[in-house]
């Protein structure tokens, strides 16, 4: 199931897979700035279906944050031009939950679509499955990159958890 709609290219790298999704999240947005809608509405098919088709990628495929960054950048010129907001604005008040608009915000939607993969793969029925998610995890444990990596993110998430539960438990 992880590399249903995967393309596979020879050399491992994922740019091409990059370059493909870039350019249908771009076909997406342009569909829905080309449509005689309000800002708002536009903004409400951007959260609910572009964000929708972004998700399979975004679980599949290996994807750097600086990807996510780079749809982010994308997705802001848009809501500026549909929102009718000023250039000089801050940017995240598109994505807050409480004072903003609570959009998804392509960024924190890979990483906690990532997160949710590693988990997936950690705790597979697959044995091999399971080894591979243990070496890459630690492979991204020994890693001297300062970006943000999921598989450690995960394990401080899962240690929290267990860590809530007994204690609630003890209570």
């Amino acid at each position: 199931l992880k590399f249903l709609g995967r393309f596979i290219s020879y050399n491992m790298k994922e740019m091409t897979q990059r370059n493909i999704v870039r350019e249908a999240f771009k076909n997406h947005m342009e569909i829905v700035d080309t449509q005689f809608l309000s800002g708002a509405s536009k903004a409400w098919i951007y959260n609910n279906y572009v964000m929708a088709f972004l998700a399979w990628p975004f679980i599949i495929y290996d994807f750097t944050v600086i990807f996510g960054s780079e749809l982010t950048k994308i997705v802001n010129r848009y809501l500026k031009k549909w929102l009718k907001v000023n250039k000089p604005v801050s940017t995240e008040i598109f994505y807050l939950p409480e004072a903003g608009l609570n959009l998804k915000k392509p960024k924190t939607f890979l990483r906690s679509l990532q997160i949710s993969k590693s988990h997936i793969l950690a705790n597979s029925r697959d044995p091999t499955v399971r080894f591979i998610a243990e070496a890459k995890l630690l492979k991204a444990i020994g890693s001297r990159d300062k970006r943000w990596r999921p598989k450690p993110t995960l394990l401080d998430i899962e240690r929290s958890l267990t860590w809530e539960s007994k204690y609630m438990r003890n209570k």
